[in-house]
Formats: structure tokens, C-alpha cells, sequence
């Protein structure tokens, strides 16, 4: 009875190395495998998400006057409308209005910098 156990007990011993070695196989196929994965998903998506890059600046130049025109407004700075330099970002909670008016112009209701975010054909 003890050599039955002495048995099984080597065959499970032997089994045990015998998954631990095809674990380890797999394992390592599984990391070459998705090495592989991750070249070919960046050779076939870089181009797209280049592409995509190029859509949201066209598309954000091309929002530009629509934003710089209804923003303003929206923030509490009509004299700020439509105007190129508007910025209107927070940062630690404050808006940056403009860089020659950070706060936004409070003496007058007319800006002395505003120039058209409108671009006409001579621009």
C-alpha cells in the first residue's frame, strides 16, 4: 500500500510539472502572439488616428467663429462676442478672458483690441 501511494504521489508530481511546463508554453505564446497583435493594430491604426487628429482641428477651426461668437455671450462677456483673441478658459476657477484683458473689459462697452473672428476674403 505505501509503494501505491509513493506512486501516486510521483505521478502527481510529474503531472503537476507536466501543466507548469505547458503553462508556461502557452503563456509565452499567448505574449508573442499579442506582441504581434499590438504591431499590426499600430501599423493599421496610426494612419487612422492621424487622420482623426486632422478631423478635429478642421473641425475646430472650422467651429471657431461659432464658439468665439456664442461663448462669450454665455460667460458674461458681451463685449467679448465674436471677437479673435476671445479665450474664455477656466483655470483654478477663474476665466481667462482674453491676454490683454484677462477679466474682460469692465471700463467701457467697447474693446479696444476686438477684431472679428470672422474671417473675410482679404485674411
Amino acid at each position: 500500500m505505501n509503494d501505491f501511494y509513493k506512486a501516486i504521489d510521483e505521478t502527481t508530481v510529474w503531472m503537476g510539472n507536466l501543466i507548469y511546463q505547458g503553462c508556461e508554453t502557452l503563456v509565452k505564446e499567448i505574449e508573442d502572439v499579442s506582441v504581434e497583435i499590438e504591431v499590426a493594430l499600430d501599423f493599421y491604426l496610426e494612419p487612422v488616428i492621424d487622420w482623426l487628429g486632422e478631423v478635429e482641428g478642421i473641425i475646430s477651426d472650422t467651429s471657431r467663429p461659432f464658439v468665439q461668437t456664442v461663448t462669450p455671450a454665455l460667460q458674461d462677456h458681451p463685449n467679448c462676442v465674436g471677437c479673435n483673441h476671445y479665450h474664455g478658459e477656466a483655470y483654478g476657477g477663474n476665466v481667462l478672458v482674453c491676454a490683454m484683458h484677462p477679466y474682460g473689459v469692465e471700463e467701457s462697452n467697447i474693446c479696444p483690441d476686438w477684431e472679428s473672428v470672422w474671417r473675410n476674403d482679404s485674411q
